[in-house]
C-alpha cells in the first residue's frame, strides 16, 4: 500500500460533488482517479480548496489550510504549476495537465519544472506533442482519460 497525496488548486470540489451536481471534467477526473486509487488499498490524501474535510469512498479530502502530509510515496500535482514544490519530501512527484501544454514553456513555469523535474502525464498522443523535447521533465506518460460505463454505447 502507497501513501498517495494528491492536490488541485482550482475550483472547490470534493468527491461528494459530482454526485450533487454538474461538475467540469477534469475535476471528475481527479476525483475518479483518487477514488480508484483508494479503491485499490492506497493510502490517498487530497489537499485542494474544498469547504471542509472529508472522508468519502476511501479518500481524504481536505483544504489546504490543513497542512500538507509530511512524506509521500507519490505527489500528484493537477494542473497548477504553484503545486509542484509543494511535497519535496516525496519519493516520486507526478504532473497531471489537462490542457496543451504550451502554456508551460513560459519562464515562470519552466523554473519549477527544472527544479521538481516531474512525471509529467498527458491525455493523448497529441496533447504530448504539445510539449518539446526539450522542456524539463523526468518522464512523459500518456494515460487517456477514463470513461464511465453510463457513457458507453
Amino acid at each position: 500500500m502507497a501513501r498517495i497525496v494528491m492536490a488541485d488548486d482550482g475550483i472547490s470540489f470534493d468527491g461528494r460533488t459530482a454526485e450533487l451536481g454538474p461538475l467540469g471534467g477534469a475535476e471528475i477526473a481527479f476525483a475518479s482517479l483518487a477514488e480508484a486509487l483508494a479503491d485499490r488499498g492506497h493510502d490517498v490524501r487530497v489537499r485542494n480548496n474544498c469547504r471542509q474535510a472529508i472522508s468519502h469512498r476511501g479518500v481524504e479530502w481536505a483544504p489546504f489550510a490543513a497542512g500538507m502530509p509530511a512524506a509521500a510515496d507519490l505527489y500528484i500535482a493537477n494542473r497548477g504549476h504553484r503545486l509542484l514544490a509543494l511535497m519535496p519530501a516525496a519519493r516520486r512527484h507526478i504532473f497531471w495537465i489537462h490542457n496543451p501544454a504550451s502554456y508551460l514553456l513560459k519562464a515562470r513555469y519552466l523554473r519549477r519544472l527544472w527544479l521538481t523535474k516531474p512525471c509529467i502525464v498527458f491525455s493523448g498522443a497529441y496533447h504530448a506533442a504539445t510539449f518539446p523535447w526539450w522542456a524539463p521533465s523526468d518522464a512523459r506518460i500518456i494515460i487517456p482519460y477514463g470513461i464511465a460505463g453510463e457513457f458507453h454505447g
